[in-house]
């Protein structure tokens, strides 16, 4: 195996590894922010209304789909 090949397999093998782990966190994020919205965390309930909560849910979960599809292009 030449040295140019070698590390056009390095370099693809990273690229590949760092696409799969950051699309494997988003939608991990994802299922995590779209599984709590209905329910503001405890440290923040007094301060925080829920529709204010839902809001914010709504705006990462589209920001979440929006960079996953930057991602895959």
């Amino acid at each position: 195996m030449t040295p140019v090949s070698l590390f056009t397999f390095a370099f693809l093998f990273a690229l590949t590894t760092s696409v799969v782990l950051r699309a494997w966190l988003a939608v991990r994020q994802l299922h995590h922010v779209a599984a709590h919205r209905e329910l503001v965390p405890f440290d923040f309930a007094a301060s925080v209304p829920l529709a204010d909560h839902r809001k914010a849910a709504d705006y990462t979960v589209t920001k979440i789909r929006h960079s996953l599809t930057v991602l895959a292009v």
